[in-house]
């Protein structure tokens, strides 16, 4: 990773503010997520935000050794691959329950609707995904850990996906591959008052016209690097927002493999991940 990134992005200065402390350089896989999980878990919704970030930002160039050491870690090495295609999890929970199959993967795209100020990915019954092969001293997927809009303490069957290796994933690894998506497939949005209050930019906007992207787009997958780097900061005429570290979106059923795993009971988030 380039260290830069880190330190251009919201969540890369969050994510080295809450990891700057005491502590080892040799983080595993599990410890170096941990403070990813810690500002999601913060940023989006905190009241303090904004003005936050704005001292993170003043002060980026006294976190650039940390984040060179972050950068070079072996722990973080994952945190630009592509979407393992043959280790997904998916989660259902209470207000989740159904993994939609089939064509129902394709018209829960269609039918998500442009509603959603705050969400630059298609809500309802869309299907989301997380890598569950990444050792995180037990806990089964990513995204029990990197959890932006955690609903408290629930129970989630975790389902292992499997997807056909030549399954067409568009991969998010930094701004510019997010503006090319929203440029390419550009829908038109209302002013939001959430965007305007992070980014300072009152709009229009524009996020990816999903239907659109689905045409010629099995996924779309946001890395760890892509979320740390992107994630809440203007980029041209669009924002990613709603949208979890190493996270798939996926367009249509390209699943060659489907099977529950196990089932997990607690608080999404950083702490998920056990010491």
């Amino acid at each position: 990773m380039d260290p830069d990134a880190l330190l251009n992005g919201r969540l890369g200065r969050l994510m080295l503010y809450e990891l700057a402390g005491p502590g080892t350089e040799n983080w595993d896989a599990a410890e170096l997520l941990r403070p990813v999980a810690a500002a999601a878990a913060r940023w989006a919704f905190a009241s303090d935000g904004p003005e936050l970030d704005a001292v993170l930002k003043a002060g980026a160039e006294s976190m650039r050794p940390l984040a060179e050491v972050v950068a070079a870690a072996p722990a973080a090495a994952w945190w630009r691959q592509p979407a393992a295609r043959e280790y997904q999890r998916w989660l259902g929970c209470a207000h989740h329950p159904v993994l939609a199959r089939g064509a129902a993967v394709t018209e829960a795209v269609r039918t998500a609707g442009r509603t959603g100020a705050w969400w630059s990915g298609p809500l309802g019954d869309t299907v989301w995904t997380s890598r569950g092969d990444i050792d995180l001293h037990g806990l089964p997927a990513v995204g029990l850990a990197c959890a932006e809009d955690a609903f408290g303490k629930e129970t989630f069957d975790v389902w292992a996906l499997r997807a056909d290796p030549e399954a067409r994933v568009y991969e998010v690894h930094g701004p510019a591959d997010w503006a090319r998506l929203a440029g390419t497939y550009p829908l038109s949005v209302p002013a939001s008052q959430e965007w305007q209050r992070w980014t300072g930019r009152d709009g229009p906007w524009i996020k990816p016209d999903w239907p659109a992207v689905a045409a010629d787009w099995d996924g779309v997958h946001v890395s760890v690097g892509g979320y740390l780097t992107t994630a809440g900061i203007a980029v041209g005429d669009t924002l990613l927002a709603g949208w979890d570290a190493d996270q798939t979106l996926w367009l249509r059923d390209v699943f060659t493999d489907v099977r529950q795993l196990t089932t997990w009971h607690g608080f999404p988030g950083p702490e998920a991940i056990s010491e």
